[in-house]
């Protein structure tokens, strides 16, 4: 199994380029083997052809996607169905359709039957009808149907305390930056280029030493890893 991490930096004004970046880690060895540049704010399905097909050579022909919020969009979930690509995607609680559940489950869910003693947190799954929207240039119409989908939520009340302190201290840092004016940026594409394989390289070793500390820690305190790795 693969995981998927696309990162990126939502600080940077939003007039300004922006780049996606595409990272793949092995699941045993946490170490990344794959990185690929990303142009845009949200990925399209043509992009994650282009990835499939790196990743068929590689000798992952069966590929289930599970992307952040990041991807979302109709179109995105609509070309997914189209191509029969299986996925798990995180979605904004802001959409309609979400809402909708979470109005009429929301407090509901809170309750002991909702509750997973494994990850400490509240969930709730149903069935729901995605109004999925394809057109075909060679017939002149567009193909409107409901296509079945699955909507899970997932409520974790000290997470929720911690979201609130975080994005506080993301303003705080934001205002900082402001105040003294710390900013990367790159003057041409051959200087990210460059910073992103120097960067690329400098996560392999990080990565690796975090694993074989991973290893390390585990080997002398089970317990505790076993109640962290239960709690994310």
């Amino acid at each position: 199994m693969l995981n998927v991490a696309v990162q990126v930096n939502y600080s940077i004004p939003s007039h300004l380029p922006q780049i996606n970046l595409l990272l793949l880690f092995g699941e045993k060895s946490y170490l990344p083997f794959y990185y690929r540049k990303l142009a845009g704010n949200i990925p399209d399905v043509k992009t994650l052809q282009v990835l499939i097909r790196d990743l068929d050579i590689l000798g992952y022909s069966k590929v289930k996607l599970v992307t952040d919020r990041g991807f979302y969009s109709a179109g995105n979930v609509n070309s997914l169905y189209k191509e029969h690509i299986k996925f798990l995607m995180a979605a904004r609680t802001s959409l309609t359709f979400v809402k909708e559940v979470i109005e009429r489950e929301g407090i509901k869910m809170r309750n002991w039957d909702h509750y997973c003693d494994k990850y400490d947190l509240y969930t709730y799954s149903e069935t729901i009808a995605w109004n999925y929207s394809q057109k075909r240039p060679y017939k002149g119409d567009t193909v409107e149907e409901p296509r079945r989908m699955y909507l899970h939520l997932y409520y974790h009340p000290e997470k929720a305390v911690e979201d609130e302190r975080d994005f506080n201290r993301h303003i705080l840092c934001l205002k900082d930056e402001l105040m003294t004016g710390k900013r990367l940026l790159v003057s041409s594409n051959a200087a990210l280029e460059g910073k992103l394989f120097v960067e690329f390289i400098a996560l392999i070793y990080l990565s690796y030493i975090k694993k074989h500390m991973q290893d390390k820690t585990s080997s002398k305190n089970t317990r505790y890893r076993a109640c962290s790795t239960s709690m994310m």
